[in-house]
């Protein structure tokens, strides 16, 4: 049951299917294009924020929409006749239009490794994104000559980009787009068993359950890891997945996270993977969570 426009407008949205054209068309450019930039795999890892252990885009995007909603505020006292907030409306526009470019490109890569309907939010996410920043930028060339009108513009733009927002917003809060699929809570903080090493053959991951949470085992090199199964990324089955330079790697998108504690090896993921202590008692592999984790 829809509880509102927004809702309505959200499942219109999410069911448009013509986004799914738009999608397998420019998400292969997209991901083409930042392979073969200088850097390659690892400028894509960077631009995801794997340095960053954290999604970038929502970080970049405080800048252009914090600069907007200043701009917003500068041009209401301009018209009060406040001297100084005219050219400091005019500062604001100039730096969200500029900030505006690396978050898109940032927001452009992450929207490249999602499916769905999640890409289609995405698409029209990015659409909003775009039309406010051509406002903006429409805004900023016409305060020279008719700043009426480009203060007009500035609050259309202004109204698309809150629209934008709105729409990224669930993307992350309602789809769990950037969310640590694989969080901890309620990890045990004494050993359990959770499986006969007999059982676990080398390198071929094995999924477990412990307190409810789905975990993958892996046996390398002589020594047993243990992880929860979801990859943090979108939740794809690591337990499912291969073992590649001491890191197991998603079968959905590719991420790979190191055995040893987790850490990503390769993006898209941005989060690192919750890992637990792992010890071999009569036979039984026991796990429980790693130092970081417990109380």
């Amino acid at each position: 049951m829809r509880n509102g426009i927004f809702d309505w407008f959200i499942e219109l949205v999410q069911d448009f299917r013509v986004f799914d054209s738009v999608a397998k068309a420019v998400q292969p450019v997209v991901k083409e294009s930042i392979l073969n930039s200088p850097g390659g795999p690892e400028t894509k890892k960077a631009l995801h924020g794997a340095w960053l252990g954290h999604a970038l885009h929502p970080v970049l995007t405080d800048f252009p929409i914090g600069a907007w909603t200043m701009a917003a505020f500068f041009d209401a006292l301009s018209g009060a006749r406040r001297p100084y907030a005219a050219p400091a409306a005019d500062l604001c526009v100039a730096a969200g239009v500029a900030t505006a470019v690396p978050t898109a490109i940032t927001g452009l890569n992450d929207w490249s490794e999602i499916y769905g309907r999640p890409a289609r939010v995405g698409v029209a996410h990015a659409i909003c994104n775009v039309a406010a920043t051509a406002l903006y930028a429409s805004s900023l060339i016409a305060r020279r000559t008719n700043r009426p009108l480009g203060v007009q513009l500035a609050y259309c733009g202004f109204g698309v980009m809150m629209l934008g927002g709105l729409l990224g917003g669930h993307l992350v809060f309602a789809q769990e787009i950037g969310a640590n699929r694989s969080a901890g809570q309620g990890l045990p903080t004494d050993f359990v068993a959770v499986m006969p090493e007999s059982d676990l053959e080398p390198d071929k991951p094995a999924k477990a359950t412990v307190k409810g949470k789905e975990l993958v085992l892996v046996k390398h090199d002589g020594r047993v890891f243990a992880m929860m199964a979801a990859c943090s990324h979108l939740g794809g089955p690591l337990n499912k997945g291969k073992i590649v330079d001491g890191g197991i790697r998603c079968p959905w998108h590719g991420s790979v996270f190191a055995l040893e504690d987790g850490r990503v090896m390769q993006s898209p993921a941005t989060i690192a993977q919750t890992c637990f202590e792992t010890r071999i008692r009569d036979g039984q592999i026991e796990v429980r969570a790693a130092n970081a984790e417990l109380p």
